[in-house]
């Protein structure tokens, strides 16, 4: 993990280091001090899924672009990942997310359904039954 931190950033092993244990404990992976030493192929799906997104995260981009983020997560690691999602948008952080799970839905200001290859503009109030029958 340190690695491939080191690999999309550019940063010394100390700064890489310190960086990666706090993403992998603010992603909820156990350990995160063992777990840095990992290679990614070592790690259960899951925790092969936040460690991709660290690396992504760990440079603080202004846009995030994301698909089916929590997909074969938890229900503890989806929240965990939806609480980092939400404290990166109140950081100024935009969210642009594709998705077919309507938890992760709340983590939108905006929504969008891409109908017939059209992407119209949807008013998402929680009713999923509606939401079904627009798709």
């Amino acid at each position: 993990i340190m690695e491939s931190l080191r690999i999309h950033q550019d940063m010394g092993k100390k700064e890489a280091k310190e960086k990666a244990i706090d993403l992998l404990d603010q992603v909820g992976i156990p350990d995160p001090q063992r777990r840095f030493y990992q290679y990614p192929f070592e790690l259960s799906g899951g925790m092969r899924q936040r460690a991709a997104l660290i690396r992504t995260l760990a440079v603080r981009p202004d846009i995030l672009l994301l698909d089916e983020p929590t997909a074969a997560l938890d229900l503890a690691c989806k929240q965990t990942i939806g609480n980092y999602l939400r404290a990166y948008k109140k950081a100024g952080g935009i969210l642009v997310l594709i998705t077919h799970d309507p938890e992760e839905l709340s983590l939108c200001d905006a929504w969008y359904i891409l109908k017939d290859g059209v992407l119209e503009a949807y008013t998402y109030d929680g009713n999923i039954q509606k939401l079904v029958e627009n798709m």
